[in-house]
């Protein structure tokens, strides 16, 4: 029986041995498992702040350039709109001034347009110029001056006389 009680105590050292180091292998696996997560958990922290700052950075990036092109276009319609509104001026009044050109209004302004250029030369001799327009009102012009010689010239576009002395 001494036997028995020996190797029984023999085993329930081993067993108690066994268990102290379970325990032991056990506090060291679940230190090295909260060790491991909480350094996973900081990288994944860390990672996790990197791609929301990335994310941000590209969000603001593509809002940036939304704006722009929100400006450029807003702009562009305003200059097409100007324009627009240039043009529409123009033609109005260039029919205006048509409609004037044709009228016994402008015969008026003419004759006065030449006793105006008389009274400046005075006597010097000068040539009158018309728009090629205003050729129709060569006659009336030229008995205004009494034999001066009045000429067209293309760069007269919109009507009216011009004249140049020719002394010298």
């Amino acid at each position: 029986m001494e036997e028995q009680h020996s190797i029984s105590g023999f085993i329930e050292a081993i067993n108690a041995e066994a268990q102290k180091r379970s325990r032991s292998l056990k506090e060291e696996t679940q230190s090295a498992v909260t060790a491991t997560l909480s350094a996973l958990e900081k990288k994944l922290s860390a990672d996790c702040e990197a791609q929301v700052a990335r994310e941000a950075q590209y969000i603001r990036r593509q809002t940036g350039l939304k704006i722009s092109e929100e400006s450029r276009a807003a702009k562009l319609a305003v200059l097409n709109r100007r324009d627009e509104i240039f043009r529409t001026l123009i033609e109005k009044v260039t029919q205006r001034l048509e409609r004037f050109c044709e009228s016994a209004e402008y015969e008026t302004f003419l004759a006065d347009s030449a006793q105006e250029l008389y009274r400046a030369f005075g006597s010097e001799s000068f040539t009158v110029y018309i728009a090629p327009r205003d050729e129709r009102l060569r006659p009336k012009i030229e008995a205004l001056f009494g034999g001066l010689e009045v000429r067209t010239d293309d760069t007269i576009v919109l009507g009216g006389l011009r004249a140049r002395g020719n002394a010298g």
